[in-house]
């Protein structure tokens, strides 16, 4: 994760941000706790109860540095479409959380090996100028990957994202809103792993409480665009995530969309073998 994102984090932390109204709050007595507690909240809930998952991360990354295109990710040589062949392209795009880093997704780039799904590519995502949420250099990176198939002859590209914690709210926020997206190109499925969608309060709310805009304008996106077919939203969530509530992330009246990981935190639904199936059986719908 790069420093433009860190340093939005730290402010958040650090300062706080009363300006912006809840919507939907589950306590609003909940107050800003002092700084060292904000620490300590966070170090508990994201390294304590998921430190296998930290120690799981460190040495992903170190795989992925030496093996960028281990499980067949990020590859570069595009095979020309065969005439006759079927010319639509469908790419999946893995998109990190705050503090996170592309190689957080390499368990789960094994399993969508191991499924037979391909064209799995991973997006470093970074906060550019003023924005708020990286939805810049996520679009950047789509229109990298996608260009590659349309200039291999396929005419069409479809792309499903799947985004943990601050890349689900990215996600969906390129997916939803008024967002220019190539020609031929399209968003066809946004998986979300702890994503908070939908703004609850929560002991957790500063951590957020600067995206609590971008979140509600895309939450209202999500709504006006539910009854559409084209565009399809899944989520996941751990039932021992402190840090975002079930509320925010399963926010659609549909169990057959969503998906709930037994004794996961935050961090761990990344590596739960029945959330990184879940998600492969979604993929393949």
């Amino acid at each position: 994760m790069t420093s433009e994102v860190g340093e939005v984090v730290a402010s958040i932390i650090v300062e706080g941000n009363d300006s912006f109204p809840s919507s939907k709050s589950s306590d609003e007595t909940l107050s800003h706790p002092p700084l060292v507690k904000k620490f300590w909240m966070l170090f508990s809930e994201c390294v304590y109860r998921d430190f296998s998952c930290v120690l799981k991360c460190a040495w992903h990354r170190i795989v992925y540095m030496m093996e960028p295109h281990k499980y067949r990710l990020n590859r570069d040589k595009i095979e020309r479409v065969q005439e006759g062949s079927k010319k639509v392209a469908k790419i999946v795009l893995l998109a990190h959380g705050v503090g996170g880093y592309p190689s957080n997704f390499l368990s789960l780039a094994k399993t969508l090996y191991e499924a037979g799904i391909e064209n799995v590519y991973t997006v470093d995502l970074n906060c550019v100028e003023d924005e708020i949420i990286p939805i810049k250099s996520l679009a950047a990176r789509i229109q990298e990957v996608a260009q590659k198939y349309l200039d291999s002859g396929y005419e069409d590209v479809e792309v499903s994202i799947v985004g943990h914690s601050l890349g689900a709210i990215t996600a969906a926020a390129y997916a939803y809103r008024e967002v220019e997206h190539m020609d031929h190109v399209s968003i066809s499925k946004v998986i979300s792993l702890a994503g908070r969608l939908w703004y609850v309060r929560n002991p957790f709310f500063w951590f957020c409480e600067g995206l609590i805009p971008e979140i509600q304008k895309t939450y209202e996106k999500i709504k006006a665009h539910h009854w559409k077919s084209d565009l399809a939203l899944y989520t996941i969530w751990g039932d021992r995530d402190g840090v975002v509530p079930k509320q925010s992330v399963h926010i659609q009246d549909d169990e057959t969309k969503e998906y709930t990981v037994e004794g996961r935190g935050h961090l761990g639904v990344l590596f739960a073998s029945d959330a990184q199936k879940k998600i492969a059986e979604w993929l393949m719908v």
